[in-house]
This record gives C-alpha cells, sequence and structure tokens, in this order.
C-alpha cells in the first residue's frame, strides 16, 4: 500500500490479466485463494457490455463470509452460564454505475465512456449473553452486542469497449484513501476519476435483566369436595438496556468550481452526513398474584361427577383435547420457538429473551394454547375449529391487552394450526376407542361405562337412546357438543382464568434518546494542499465542527473554499410511565401517569446561528375501570424560529385537556360532572341531554348505549400571543391571582373533609400564624406558608420527616392513610397548585433567555444541557395540576356522588382564564361528541 493510495497487489492483478487472455486455463493459484468460485470470467467482458442495473453489483468478490457460535458456556467457579458469537463479512464489487445513479455525480462521464464503483466492505460483528440464578427464586441476564461496517467507494471512469480487468487495473492507481487530503485534491485534476465515498455504520448495545419470585400455596374447597390450592406469588423484574447508533458518509467527488460551472477549475465537492443516537431504557415490575383457578379447575372435576374413574385418561382424551396432548403441544411450542414463534416470543418479552429463560418461556406459550384447545371441546368434536379464533383467543390469553397490537402471520397460525390438527387426532383416537368399546357391548349393559365418563357418559348415554339407526360416533359427537356447551356455562359463571385471579402490579419505565446530527457541504479547489484546506478537512473528518466559521474565514481568504453550508442538529426524548394496575376477579383497573419531554435545536454551522428550536413538556394522567375512562393532559411547548430579517423570535404555548370517554354513564352522572364544572367556573348550568339530543331515560337501552359513546372534553389552550401577555404580568399578580383561585377551590373541595378543622383557607391561616409568627393573617400570609413546601413531591412514607418543617407533627407509627398524613399531603398539593403558574412563567422565560442567546447556536448539544433540567422543572410544576382524579375509581360508592373534574386541574384553568382576560365561557368551553357525531360545544362560544 503506497502512502496516498490503495493498491491492488500485482501478483493478483498479473493473474486476472493472464487468466482473462487464457481463460482456458486452469484458474490460477492466486486468485482460488481469494474466490475458488469468484466470476472471474466477467473480468473479460468490454465494459460496455455489462448490463448496468441500478442497485445491483455486477461482480463481487465474497472475501470472507465467516460466522462462529458458542453456546452455553461454564465453568465450575461461577454459576453463570454464557453464549457467544462472532460474524466477519467482507467483499469487492465492480459496478457500473446506470445513466441515473451517473447523473447523480457532478462530473458526468465523456463520451463513450461509462462509470465504474469499485467498492470494499468489510462488517464484523458479535454477541455475548450470560444467566445466572438468584438463589432458587430468580435469575438476573447481561447481554451485549455490537457491528461495525464499513465501504469504501471509488469512481471512476473507462471506455466501453476496454475490458473490465484493464478498467480495474488503470482505477487501481486511483485508490486514493478518504483521509488523505493531498491525493484527493490532485485526482480532482484527473480526467477519468469521478470521486470516493466513505461510510461508517456502527451499533452496539447492552441489557441487562433480573427477575425474582416468591410462590406459596393457600388451601380452599373445591366445588367437588376437593381441596384446591389456591397461589399465592410475589414478583419483582427489572431490566435495562443502552445502545448506540453511529452512522458516517464522507464523500469528495470531483466538480467544477460552483462560481464558473462552464469552464472553471476542477475541485472536490465535500460532503459530510455525521449522525449518532444513544438510547437509555429502564424497566421495574413488582406484582402480587392471588390465583384462584385451581377453584375454577374443580368444576371440571364437579361436572365429571367426582367418581372414582374421574381422572381416566380416556376422558381427558374426550373432554380435554388440550389437556390430554399437553406433552406434544410442549414440543410443538419448543421446536418453533426461536423460528416462526420468534416474533411472538420478542412481543411478550420485550425484546430480545435473557439466556437461560427457554423451559420458562415454552410454559408460559404452552398453558393458554392448551386451555384455548380444552375450551374449544365442541367446536373440535364437530369439525368447525377455526385456526383465526383459536390463534386470536391464544394471544388474548398470553398477551391481554396489547394482543390486538399484535401483528399475526402465516407463522403463527401455521404453528396454531398444527397444535389444532394434534388435538384433532387425538379426540379421534377417543371418539374410536368410545366407538369400539360401545359397539363390542352391544347386547350388553354399558351403564358401567358411561358411568366411568360422569357428567359426559350421562350426555352420551340420551344421545345413544336416540340414534334411530345413526352411527354411534354422530351420539358421541352430539354429547361431546352438548357436555361442551354445560362446561361452558358453568365455566363462564365461574370466570375464565383470568378472572380467577387477583393481579395487582406497580411498573415504571423510562426512555431517553439523545440524538446528533451534522450536515456539511463545501468546495476546494483542487491541485495542491493549503494549510487552510488541510485544517478544515481534518476538523471535518474529526467531527470538530465548532471550529468551522474560522477555519471557513480562513479558506475563503486563501481563495480555497466555495460555496460552504451545513447545520447541526442536537435532539432529545425522555419519556416515564408509572402505571398500577389491579385485576380482580376479572374486573380490571388502572392508574396510569406519564411524562413526556423532548428537544430539537438546528444551527448553521457557518454562522454559529440558531436556526430553529422546540421544546416540549408534558404531563398525562390517566385512569380507567369497569366505569370511568379519564384522563388529563397539560403541556407547555417553546418554539424559537428566526423571521425573514433574521431575527430571532420564541414563542411559548399551552395546551391540554381533560376528557372521558365511552364510559358507563348515565344522564345525571354527565349532568352532575357539567354542573360542578360550572359552578367552579362561574357559568351557568346547562341541560347535557336536551342540548344532544339524547334518548329519555324510560328508553333504557337506547339511553344506555347514549351515553356510554359520549366523548365529553375540556380543552385549555393559551396561545403564543396569550402567553406573551401571561409572561408580561407582574409576577405579584400572578402569585396573588393563583393562590386567590386555589384557596377558593381547596375550601370546596374540603369542605365536609374530616382533614379540616374549619375551612381549607382557615386551617392554612392558622398554621401561617402559628410557624410565621403572623397576627391575623391573611391570604398573602398563607402564601408565604406554603412556600415552605418543598418543590420536590413528598410521599406519605417520607411524610413524618418533613411534616415538621410546615409546622406539622406525623407519628411514624400512623402510617400513610391516617389523618395527620392526609391533611399534610393536601396542604402539599393546595401549594404545589398554587404556585404552578408562576413556576412555568419564569422556567419558560429561563429557556427563551437560553434560546434567544446571540451564542445560543455555538453549540446546540451544549444547550440542549440547559434546557433538559428546565423541562424536567415545568414536568413537576405541572404534575400537581394534571391531576385526572383524586381517588383513583372517580366513581360515587355506596350512594355517594361521582368524582368531578379534579379540582387541581379545573383551578390552574381557571387561574390562567383570569390572568390572560379570557372569561369562560367562551374560553375552555366543554365539547361533547356521540359515537362518530360531529363535536358540539356544551357552553355558548361567543
Amino acid at each position: 500500500m503506497a502512502n496516498d493510495k490503495l493498491q491492488l497487489d500485482d501478483k493478483l492483478l498479473q493473474a486476472a490479466l493472464g487468466f482473462v487472455q487464457n481463460p482456458a486455463d486452469p484458474l490460477p493459484a492466486v486468485l482460488k485463494a481469494v474466490a475458488p468460485e469468484g466470476p472471474w470470467d466477467k473480468l473479460a467482458l468490454r465494459i460496455g457490455a455489462l448490463p448496468g442495473q441500478p442497485g445491483a453489483a455486477e461482480i463481487e468478490l465474497p472475501l470472507l463470509d465467516e460466522a462462529a457460535m458458542v453456546d452455553r458456556v461454564s465453568s465450575a467457579a461461577s454459576a453463570w452460564q454464557w453464549s457467544a458469537g462472532v460474524q466477519a463479512r467482507a467483499a469487492v464489487a465492480i459496478d457500473l454505475l446506470a445513466p441515473e445513479e451517473a447523473a447523480a455525480l457532478p462530473a458526468a462521464p465523456d463520451g463513450g465512456h461509462s462509470v465504474l464503483a469499485y467498492s470494499i466492505h468489510a462488517s464484523l460483528g458479535g454477541q455475548l449473553q450470560g444467566s445466572v440464578p438468584i438463589s432458587a427464586w430468580g435469575q438476573v441476564g447481561v447481554g451485549a452486542s455490537g457491528r461495525r461496517d464499513v465501504e469504501l467507494r471509488w469512481y471512476v471512469q473507462a471506455p466501453d469497449d476496454q475490458r473490465v480487468v484493464q478498467a480495474l487495473a488503470d482505477a487501481a492507481r486511483r485508490w486514493a484513501l478518504p483521509f488523505d487530503l493531498q491525493a484527493l485534491l490532485r485526482l480532482a485534476g484527473d480526467t477519468d476519476w469521478r470521486g470516493m465515498e466513505l461510510a461508517l455504520d456502527g451499533q452496539a448495545q447492552i441489557e441487562w435483566s433480573a427477575a425474582a419470585g416468591r410462590s406459596v400455596a393457600g388451601w380452599t374447597v373445591g366445588l367437588d369436595g376437593s381441596k384446591a390450592a389456591i397461589g399465592l406469588s410475589v414478583g419483582v423484574q427489572a431490566g435495562g438496556s443502552f445502545s448506540r447508533d453511529s452512522h458516517f458518509r464522507l464523500s469528495a467527488l470531483r466538480e467544477r468550481d460552483p462560481t464558473r460551472p462552464a469552464d472553471g477549475a476542477f475541485g472536490l465537492r465535500i460532503k459530510l452526513h455525521d449522525e449518532k443516537l444513544s438510547t437509555r431504557s429502564a424497566n421495574f415490575r413488582l406484582s402480587a398474584t392471588a390465583d384462584f383457578s385451581a377453584v375454577t379447575a374443580s368444576a371440571e372435576r364437579a361436572l365429571r361427577a367426582a367418581w372414582p374413574a374421574l381422572d381416566s385418561p380416556l376422558l381427558d382424551q374426550l373432554v380435554q383435547p388440550g389437556t390430554a396432548i399437553a406433552g406434544q403441544i410442549q414440543k410443538l411450542i419448543d421446536s418453533h420457538l426461536d423460528g416462526d414463534l420468534a416474533g411472538l416470543v420478542s412481543t411478550l418479552v420485550g425484546g430480545t429473551p435473557p439466556a437461560g429463560l427457554r423451559e420458562q418461556l415454552v410454559g408460559k406459550l404452552t398453558s393458554p394454547l392448551v386451555d384455548v384447545l380444552d375450551r374449544a371441546l365442541g367446536d373440535i368434536a364437530a369439525g368447525r375449529a377455526r385456526v383465526d379464533r383459536l390463534v386470536a383467543d391464544w394471544l388474548a390469553r398470553l398477551l391481554g391487552p396489547s394482543a390486538s397490537l399484535t401483528t399475526v402471520d402465516d407463522r403463527i397460525t401455521a404453528a396454531v394450526n398444527q397444535a389444532l390438527a394434534q388435538a384433532t387426532e387425538g379426540l379421534s383416537g377417543g371418539i374410536q376407542k368410545l366407538e369400539t368399546a360401545i359397539t363390542e357391548a352391544v347386547g350388553k349393559p354399558i351403564d358401567a361405562l358411561l358411568d366411568r365418563l360422569g357428567e359426559f357418559g350421562l350426555q352420551l348415554q340420551k344421545s345413544l337412546q336416540a340414534l334411530d339407526g345413526n352411527p354411534v360416533s354422530a351420539a358421541i359427537a352430539d354429547a361431546l357438543d352438548k357436555y361442551s356447551t354445560a362446561r361452558d356455562r358453568l365455566l363462564a359463571a365461574l370466570g375464565d382464568a383470568q378472572k380467577a385471579k387477583i393481579d395487582a402490579a406497580l411498573a415504571i419505565e423510562q426512555l431517553s434518546r439523545h440524538g446528533s446530527e451534522a450536515v456539511v457541504e463545501l468546495w476546494l479547489r483542487g491541485g495542491e494542499m493549503t494549510p487552510e484546506a488541510e485544517r478544515l478537512y481534518h476538523a471535518i473528518c474529526a467531527g470538530r465542527l465548532r471550529a468551522l466559521p474560522e477555519l471557513l474565514a480562513a479558506g475563503r481568504t486563501a481563495g480555497v473554499v466555495q460555496d460552504a453550508k451545513g447545520w447541526l442538529l442536537a435532539s432529545a426524548e425522555r419519556t416515564r410511565t408509572e402505571r398500577v394496575t389491579l385485576s380482580f376477579f376479572g374486573l380490571a383497573f388502572e392508574s396510569r401517569t406519564s411524562l413526556l419531554s423532548g428537544l430539537s435545536l438546528k444551527a448553521d454551522l457557518i454562522t454559529g446561528n440558531l436556526l430553529v428550536a422546540t421544546a416540549s413538556a408534558s404531563v398525562e394522567t390517566a385512569i380507567s375501570n369497569p366505569w370511568k375512562n379519564r384522563s388529563a393532559r397539560l403541556g407547555v411547548a417553546i418554539a424559537f424560529e428566526r423571521d425573514e430579517a433574521g431575527q430571532g423570535l420564541v414563542a411559548t404555548s399551552l395546551d391540554g385537556a381533560f376528557t372521558a370517554q365511552h364510559e358507563k354513564s348515565s344522564r345525571p352522572v354527565v349532568q352532575a360532572l357539567l354542573d360542578n364544572y360550572c359552578e367552579t367556573v362561574g357559568a351557568h348550568r346547562i341541560d347535557a341531554a336536551a342540548l344532544l339530543g339524547a334518548p329519555p331515560d324510560s328508553d333504557k337501552v337506547a339511553s344506555a348505549r347514549f351515553w356510554r359513546a359520549l366523548t365529553l372534553a375540556v380543552p385549555i389552550a393559551l396561545s403564543a400571543a396569550e402567553w406573551r401577555l401571561f409572561a408580561g404580568l407582574d409576577p405579584a399578580l400572578v402569585r396573588q391571582t393563583a393562590l386567590q383561585a386555589t384557596l377558593d377551590a381547596a375550601d370546596r373541595r374540603y369542605r365536609h373533609d374530616s382533614i379540616i378543622s374549619s375551612t381549607a383557607r382557615g386551617d392554612l391561616a392558622q398554621l401561617a400564624a402559628e410557624v410565621l409568627d403572623r397576627r391575623k393573617p391573611t391570604d398573602a400570609d398563607i402564601g408565604d406558608y406554603l412556600a415552605l413546601y418543598p418543590h420536590a413531591y413528598i410521599n406519605a412514607f417520607s411524610a413524618p420527616d418533613v411534616a415538621p418543617r410546615v409546622g406539622l407533627q406525623i407519628a411514624q407509627v400512623l402510617g400513610p392513610l391516617s389523618r395527620p398524613t392526609r391533611r399534610f399531603l393536601a396542604f402539599q398539593r393546595i401549594a404545589a397548585v398554587a404556585r404552578a403558574p408562576s413556576l412555568l412563567r419564569e422556567l419558560a422565560a429561563e429557556a427563551g433567555r437560553l434560546l434567544a442567546a446571540p451564542d445560543a447556536g455555538r453549540d446546540p448539544v451544549a444547550l440542549r444541557r440547559q434546557l433538559e433540567p428546565l423541562l424536567l422543572k415545568m414536568q413537576q410544576a405541572l404534575s400537581p395540576v394534571a391531576v385526572v382524579s383524586e381517588t383513583w375509581l372517580a366513581k360515587g360508592l355506596a350512594g355517594a356522588d361521582d368524582e368531578p373534574i379534579a379540582w387541581p386541574f379545573t383551578c390552574f384553568l381557571l387561574t390562567m382564564a383570569r390572568l390572560v382576560g379570557r372569561p369562560i365561557p367562551p374560553a375552555f368551553v366543554p365539547i361533547a361528541q356521540v359515537a362518530d357525531g360531529p363535536p358540539q360545544p356544551l357552553l355558548p362560544t361567543s
């Protein structure tokens, strides 16, 4: 290899030339060593004879294609089990560019010539996975994988009548390396050279997971008189991952001086595209389960009448086609786990399954499929079982609500179809055995046989008595159908497997992404390299882009740079979801909090100016249960852009909504919700049923359907102009308005609550007098007292340590539901709601100052680091007011009224409306929509 170019081995080139001249001779050893089955004969073709198809190389020689796997490596000194794999590939290719591909190059080929692309591609990848058990209760797994791809490509033109091998020999003298600017600049004057491209791609990922659980068994009396175990279990799961992706593209293409495109000197069009993305994720789940499915299973035994022969293999084969072949299904699942079911496994575990969990995964997939086949007894016996329904039922049992989001492909269907075929075959075998037994007993009493079959035997006896000349198999099929129907009725009454459990879970998921993208394009004068050109080019290649403005200025002064442009983008995204779920004998309850933030900053690399920026922070809370389906969301968005004069402008806006949709509701419930809102904001009461044209309550079916189809939303939005008005207000006025609205709302909310002695305002005034030593405290004194509460949320378990700072005492022994604890938490929320408008205003102003700073665009990545903490604080300010429910149910129990729109949300809404001078109505008017009908405001909008 020379200093400035990559050279072909001379022996290899001479061997190729000799083989082309004498193709009848044996393949030379040096060529056979490279690629014994290589397309060496194509080297003899004329360039004009090559097909030149877009995206396909005419000649490709694989130099390396190796893969090695090591599975389940363990040592006596450690309990860890490891598996590893390495893959390496390399190839060279010659590609005749199609006319449309050649047209993309700055310099077109000469007449009678074509452009050939010579490329070298190499990749190296590997993965490592390990796992270790945690005593007998759990397992820890780790994994790492990575891949690196590199491709070098040179474009050189050659005469159409030249042989490929000769063109290869000529082109090899022009294979300049990408970081050798001197060689590239000299080649700019070469009439046949058209350019060079370098592509580097890399991926790296690290994952970890941990799972532990403990199960115990209680005892209860089953429905058939036996004792059935109730499974009690507690489990914890945690995991995380880090990944980094990078894509680097550098090209130097021959092009004339852009200021003189017709006759200018040739130089290099330099293009850089450098993109990086880092992703971090973490998850945690704590769960507890009480499984009553054993009681349900006893119903099957009760249905069989609990005779001594209850566990007859023949009876299993006849009435439980899935259970009878459970072993076969397990083997089937295991054989398809790494192939047809790999995608389903990935969905089930949320990515690549940790090493060592194969047995658990097989069991997790097998059990619900066995249940599905058992429940399909009647359909299988009658030959009407449908694979698509079995697949849907299996996925629903396996994945729960997320099953609807799973793509069902032919491979999953094929696996279930195979299981159905085995179950059908097993059932047919059982029917044949029973038919033979009955036929051989013709003329003899068969009560003994039928008694051993329990309830199924009773159904079969009735069917045999009504044979009327039909074959015995018809009676068996009829009995199976009737038995299946009776069993389904009983199991439906008791509940399916899901309804036989009490599940509680706390899950936290967090994801963050940080990305950067740089694009640079400029023209460098060809010929001899100058110090200015060298420093500029090497800064581009090394990613030192902050120095570009100074280096470009020096290059322009030296006359070596033209037509420079470029930009740098820095982005960030964070999501955090906290979810609490409770499944109580088939009734599902869920509470969810989602925090989202995003940043995108784009700067001009040439001028150092910030071009455009967006930042957002939002909080959403949601509840769902058999009666309610509600959410509340609030978000702040900040945008920066430049006007035609280049002046930077910052615009801030706010949006959000309370939404209740498809609830199990009624006219009085909806009316009470709207009445409470109107009372809170001071609007006149409206008759929702009359306005929406609801059916009369006397028509119970139509009325229930109508209110179930209702979506009710209360939107809140401040435009950029309204936010500017809000931002320009006296800070004292903002604090006073928010405090007044909060105290009024708190008085209404807690007027009948036992944690308050008189009124919320009165209790807080008394605390302000005691803690701050104020006589006859005013609302302003209450505001000073509330300022003592920490900005960060304090939970019930930490409250005893913090409460003394604000004049409250909570004994540790009282617990999180005691009156003193609830009192502290209520005052803490009042403080947070009162300070939210001022805090948001201050944080948005600080973000605006950072974006509008003269040097904001010099380093977008550093600017991103400054803005991210501000977005996090915005979410902390929004969280206390973006509240969908304080009760988690929002359902009035024991005759109590249903919960209205949560007071922190309506209080914040009312505060912002007063601050920007927007009366309600027409601002923030509730909107209703029935099914797919048009949205309809419920209050006047003008």
